[in-house]
């Protein structure tokens, strides 16, 4: 692209507004950096936070072998068993969410950074409430803060 310096004020901002109502209607993938899009319409994608999460909905054992989200969706409080990790498993990291307002109890040998072992997490009854896990060793290790969980 080129603009001849002798070109009006007018002639230019003209210029550039056609050139980008073209790059808009372009069809195909096109990597945009250091952008402002005003008023977007995205279609496809995912639309829920959720989706891709494996559902909880009722008491059970979870046995997991690949990083994984789990949401409750138990229509009453469940009772989940998160079995110990393989140690060929380190870093695989799972997180349970709770998608109804029950005290779910997720029962385990899991750490916290306390002076031993919590064997369970309890929701408090809200939507929301969640706690992550990372394995190593052959042991569950509680990251981050749980958001209304209550170990013990």
């Amino acid at each position: 692209m080129s603009i001849k310096s002798t070109a009006g004020t007018r002639e230019i901002a003209l210029y550039l507004q056609d050139l980008a109502s073209s790059e808009v209607t372009l069809t195909g993938t096109q990597t945009l950096t250091n952008k402002t899009l005003t008023s977007p319409t995205i279609t496809g994608g995912t639309t829920s936070a959720l989706e891709g999460c494996t559902a909880v909905s009722a008491t059970s054992t979870i046995s997991p072998t690949v990083s994984q989200d789990y949401v409750i969706t138990a229509t009453s409080a469940a009772t989940i068993t998160l079995s110990s990790p393989s140690s060929s498993y380190n870093g695989m990291r799972v997180r349970l969410i709770s998608n109804t307002a029950y005290a779910h109890i997720i029962s385990g040998t899991f750490y916290n950074g306390s002076s031993a072992a919590k064997s369970t997490a309890t929701f408090a009854a809200y939507k929301g409430c969640n706690i992550e896990f990372v394995s190593y060793g052959g042991a569950w290790f509680i990251v981050g803060t749980p958001a209304n969980v209550t170990l013990a």
